[in-house]
């Protein structure tokens, strides 16, 4: 994500590991109850599960990936889930906002099946 950023002039993302901890969360509940949403089976959405953490943010963006039926290396994943996302307004508009400035990924797989979340936010 960090190279479209800035083929797109915005400033690269730091990692933010409590981000990170949340979208390996979501993903692997995802994966683990059968669900594509970004709410999850409770009814917890990202902005929920942000102030579950106690994660203070003054605006946040969430995209989330799901892929089944295939084997992929890492490098294959990370290049279609980026460029599944840049393909799409809505998550290219997250990716690119230049308000946001940390965010964390997030994967969980089973076999062929492959859950992604990715947040992004600006702190407090």
């Amino acid at each position: 994500m960090n190279v479209e950023r800035v083929k797109y002039g915005v400033a690269a993302f730091s990692v933010d590991p409590l981000l990170t901890d949340l979208a390996r969360a979501h993903s692997a509940d995802m994966l683990a109850n059968n669900y594509f949403s970004h709410t999850d089976n409770s009814g917890c959405s990202a902005q929920c599960r942000l102030q579950k953490a106690g994660y203070a943010y003054r605006s946040f963006g969430e995209n989330l990936y799901m892929e089944s039926g295939r084997a992929l290396t890492p490098l294959e994943v990370a290049t279609r889930i980026v460029s599944a996302w840049m393909q799409s307004a809505s998550h290219r508009q997250n990716i690119l906002n230049a308000q946001y400035t940390v965010s964390g990924v997030g994967i969980a797989s089973s076999g062929t099946r492959l859950y992604a979340t990715s947040l992004y936010a600006l702190p407090r």
